[in-house]
């Protein structure tokens, strides 16, 4: 019986000793967008979602590239409607300027947005993968004396 404890001791002593890593995360841009994985499993929106927000700086940065795509959206809804006003014109009557600039501008204003949500995609999944570098704030590490064997904590 006493050798049985000792065994599950020190299995248990190796066992807190050894770091526990999370996976990384990878990004890799396919043709229907960004796809997420975590080692070969691929993640679903909400996976990342819950777990960029464990670190609250990754988590910032996903916040901003979501608002950032969902204006460049509504941006390029704005080009594409200025681009069929555009072309539904008679050949008579000429386009305004300002409906010519309006198309540019919105695709200028939502090519400069997608480029920057990209952007802060990659950094929160840098910024989530760095924090899983960190370690651990304490060790338990098996000890004894002539008292008997136990675990010490240390920080």
């Amino acid at each position: 019986m006493r050798q049985t404890n000792l065994i599950y001791l020190v299995f248990f002593a190796f066992l807190f000793q050894t770091p526990i890593r999370c996976q990384e995360m990878t990004v890799f841009l396919g043709p229907t967008g960004y796809t997420y994985y975590e080692d070969e499993r691929p993640l679903i929106t909400e996976e990342v979602h819950s777990l960029l927000s464990e670190n609250e700086l990754a988590f910032t940065y996903w916040k901003r590239s979501r608002t950032m795509n969902t204006i460049g959206i509504f941006s390029s809804t704005v080009a594409v409607g200025t681009g069929i006003g555009i072309l539904a014109r008679d050949k008579n009557n000429d386009p305004p300027t300002s409906l010519y600039a309006a198309s540019i501008g919105s695709t200028i204003i939502s090519i400069i947005l997608y480029l920057s949500a990209n952007n802060q995609k990659k950094k929160a999944v840098l910024t989530y993968n760095k924090g899983l570098e960190k370690n651990i704030s304490f060790k338990l590490i098996p000890t004894g004396n002539n008292l008997g064997l136990g675990l010490a904590i240390r920080f």
